[in-house]
């Protein structure tokens, strides 16, 4: 269940990242199931960092949500991408099958109020558990944060224990026992639990 409530939260939160930063286009990368070696889970994220170092070489860059998904019939790992920049079809899928990927591109305009109908397919809740252990199902370019990071409200201090021994003097804990008979209780002062921990700490 907990999966499912995950899986529902990041679609919401794909939809609105994928507003605020533009990111209209949709596209689709894939492995040539007659040219794939070893793991193909690992050759997929390869060729992809390769890719990103020729758009590099011609001054392309481009914002991306990237979901990860498995190709129905081969089983096969293939990518969607949802990015702001226009990108000519023929340079991408030239350059994408001389690193060794499919020949099987394609780049869709996506209007704004699409974006979620396109995604939910691939990040449909029986699809959670439908990708190897330790998979990253989704992953972003650098800069776009599909979840805010919490900021913790704790400090680290540096502190004498017998600043802490004093300042603990006179409190205690309130230990109650229940039996047949009635309640016992027993107050326990800090200076026996101080005791307790110099004793068997």
């Amino acid at each position: 269940m907990c999966g499912v409530k995950n899986a529902r939260k990041l679609r919401k939160n794909i939809v609105r990242v994928a507003r605020e930063n533009g990111l209209v286009r949709f596209i689709t990368f894939t492995l040539d199931p007659k040219t794939v070696k070893g793991d193909p889970w690992v050759l997929i994220r390869g060729l992809f960092k390769e890719f990103q170092i020729y758009c590099r070489r011609k001054k392309v860059s481009f914002k991306y949500i990237r979901v990860l998904a498995r190709q129905p019939g081969t089983g096969l790992p293939h990518f969607h991408f949802l990015i702001d920049t226009w990108m000519n079809i023929n340079w991408v899928r030239k350059t994408w099958v001389k690193l060794g990927g499919g020949p099987q591109i394609l780049i869709e305009l996506v209007e704004a109020h699409r974006i979620a109908k396109y995604l939910s397919k691939y990040l449909a809740d029986n699809e959670i558990i439908n990708l190897p252990k330790g998979t990253r199902r989704v992953s972003t370019s650098k800069g776009i944060k599909l979840f805010e990071k919490i900021k913790s409200t704790w400090r680290h201090v540096r502190l004498d224990i017998e600043y802490l021994r004093a300042l603990a003097k006179g409190v205690g804990i309130l230990l109650t026992e229940k039996h047949e008979e009635g309640e016992l209780n027993f107050f326990i002062t800090s200076e026996s639990l101080w005791e307790f921990i110099y004793a068997f700490g």
